[in-house]
């Protein structure tokens, strides 16, 4: 074998194995979903219960009787905008898969596997997309094909909470095109 060709087999590894981290935690396309909060996870001020419920109860699209789970709320408020790090674990950078991780053991004192696969392999309940209730994985193939790629969190209303690539820790909607397109399955940890 020749040094050149060696090199080539090399170089044709690297790209594809380069292309496989880059896509695993997807949702990179830009979609009409809402901003990340302003100032990013720096010390945005503490907002009043009323006045986190309304800014939720706005993102979501639901009333402000609707937004109830306030530590829910509240975790999410310290993470939004917060950007996205392949295999990151911390407000100055998370993965999707990291995210829901970090928010599953903050809120539901529930360990949740590490990968977006390990965690879709884990859900004991598998639900219609029109039974989704707030707190249920959502899993999504965002390289094509029908691979587990991506995770987010549902919340209401079709929007859900989730780390993407390109604007990192943000409310998104289930019903934009990308989101509907890549979307694969959704259920809960609990029976």
């Amino acid at each position: 074998m020749n040094l050149n060709f060696t090199r080539v087999i090399y170089n044709t590894f690297l790209v594809g194995f380069i292309a496989v981290l880059l896509a695993s935690c997807g949702g990179s396309r830009k979609s009409s979903t809402t901003k990340p909060a302003s100032g990013n996870t720096k010390s945005k001020g503490y907002l009043t219960d009323i006045e986190l419920q309304k800014k939720y109860a706005q993102l979501v699209d639901v009333s402000i009787t609707q937004i109830s789970n306030l530590k829910l709320y509240r975790f999410i408020e310290e993470w939004m905008g917060a950007p996205y790090k392949i295999g990151g674990m911390s407000k100055s950078g998370v993965d999707c898969s990291a995210f829901a991780f970090n928010l599953y053991k903050a809120i539901y004192d529930y360990s949740l596997p590490r990968t977006s696969m390990d965690q879709y392999k884990a859900i004991k309940q598998f639900r219609r997309r029109k039974h989704l209730k707030e707190g249920d994985l959502l899993f999504f193939a965002t390289s094509g094909g029908r691979r587990i790629s991506h995770v987010g969190i549902y919340l209401d209303n079709d929007r859900f909470i989730n780390a993407t690539t390109s604007r990192g820790v943000m409310v998104c909607n289930l019903n934009d095109t990308y989101w509907d397109n890549a979307y694969i399955d959704g259920g809960g940890i609990w029976k």
